[in-house]
């Protein structure tokens, strides 16, 4: 299902507020886009998607991550839609939810470039 233009940048620009809120910590050592969401030695590691499921506004919307394994080496899961599929019904969205070595600092300017695309070209 397709949404409309204002919600795709609402959620792009919610998006841009959970990367903003992440410590200068956990954005050295938290952020990691190859995975969805883990439990480390040092507490969740975990990409844009994962730390977005973790968010009560993305979780009021649907985007909810469970912690499934054992507690310690726990994973993220989905038990309704990915992050992939959530921000995929923004209209062809930026592919940046897959295995990408893209760093806290590349997404934060890919996340803002789409949502200035979005704001220049809206489609309904």
């Amino acid at each position: 299902m397709k949404i409309t233009t204002p919600v795709a940048i609402e959620r792009w620009t919610q998006a841009l507020r959970v990367l903003r809120e992440l410590t200068p910590h956990e954005r050295r050592e938290h952020f990691d886009m190859k995975y969805w969401g883990k439990k480390t030695e040092c507490g969740t590691a975990a990409c844009l998607g994962g730390w977005c499921a973790l968010d009560p506004w993305f979780r009021r919307r649907g985007l909810i991550g469970k912690w499934v394994g054992d507690e310690e080496k726990a994973v993220l899961d989905f038990p309704k839609k990915t992050p992939t599929e959530f921000f995929n019904d923004c209209l062809e969205g930026p592919y940046i939810f897959g295995e990408c070595a893209v760093s806290y600092a590349g997404i934060v300017k890919m996340v803002k470039a789409h949502i200035a695309k979005l704001k220049k070209h809206p489609r309904e």
